[in-house]
């Protein structure tokens, strides 16, 4: 039996309509939020990022753009979504970052053609956080505590999207955030050329596959850090969600600025004041 919310959910995202607009006011909630929606993005305050490009690979519908502009505003991000349903987030995110945000809707892999997108559905409420082109990531224990069984508790649907690797784009960012649920690995593949030429931080989710993402990038040169609350550290942290990429040739300020911390408490306090 559905849980009570899931219910309404579902009811609610039966209209094409109303799931539009429920996607635009997720935009608009993330928006007004005066902290970023990972922790891990306040790495992005040293002045090491002061400005250029921050590629977002697997942006849902905008959430990592609105975080960056948060905490490090002379960025600009170009995010990069393989799902067309997240394109109603996207505008809203455009329209609310101006010249500072750019999307494309296409996947990024390890070379360019045409893959299949699949989307777990629970009723009918597509799951957006959860697509991904590696339907086998959705089988791991870690996907059954959040999703439950498939054919149970959600279906799949799917859909034929265009692929285009990194290197294709032409880009140099300085940084570059990587959400793909399992595809980071042969995303990474795809942009050799632009990670020696650039040679960009990455914050990237650890997944499954995250052993061989850290030794690929580990013979490139790069070296693993965590956000420790108030800067960067060498090292994994143990259970954590994200892992920082710097390539050992950068030596960035990895201390926020001055007033970090009092920033970070009047955010806070704003927070709670909103609620």
């Amino acid at each position: 039996m559905q849980r009570p919310t899931e219910a309404i959910k579902s009811w609610l995202f039966r209209s094409e309509h109303l799931t539009r607009w429920l996607r635009v006011l997720r935009v608009l909630w993330h928006h007004r939020q005066s902290a970023p929606h990972e922790a891990d993005f306040y790495f992005l305050q040293s002045p090491a990022f002061a400005n250029g490009l921050l590629l977002d690979l697997g942006a849902n519908i905008g959430q990592s753009a609105l975080s960056v502009a948060k905490v490090q505003p002379g960025l600009s991000t170009l995010s990069i979504e393989a799902n067309p349903a997240c394109e109603p987030g996207l505008r809203m995110t455009q329209r609310l970052l101006g010249g500072r945000f750019a999307y494309r809707l296409v996947g990024v892999g390890r070379q360019a053609g045409q893959m299949t997108f699949h989307v777990p559905m629970r009723a009918s409420r597509m799951l957006l956080e959860e697509g991904t082109f590696d339907a086998t990531s959705l089988e791991s224990e870690a996907a059954r505590r959040r999703l439950g069984r498939r054919g149970v508790d959600y279906e799949l649907t799917h859909m034929e999207v265009p692929v285009v690797t990194v290197d294709s784009m032409a880009v140099s960012p300085v940084v570059v955030k990587m959400d793909l649920q399992g595809l980071e690995l042969a995303a990474l593949e795809g942009m050799v050329d632009t990670l020696t030429r650039c040679r960009p931080a990455l914050l990237i989710e650890n997944g499954d596959r995250h052993a061989d993402v850290t030794a690929l990038l580990g013979s490139m040169g790069y070296v693993a850090h965590h956000w420790a609350g108030h800067q960067l550290v060498p090292g994994e942290r143990a259970g954590g969600l994200n892992t920082v990429f710097l390539a050992n040739t950068v030596s960035p300020s990895l201390h926020p600025t001055d007033d970090f911390m009092a920033q970070r408490a009047s955010q806070a306090q704003a927070d709670r004041e909103s609620l």
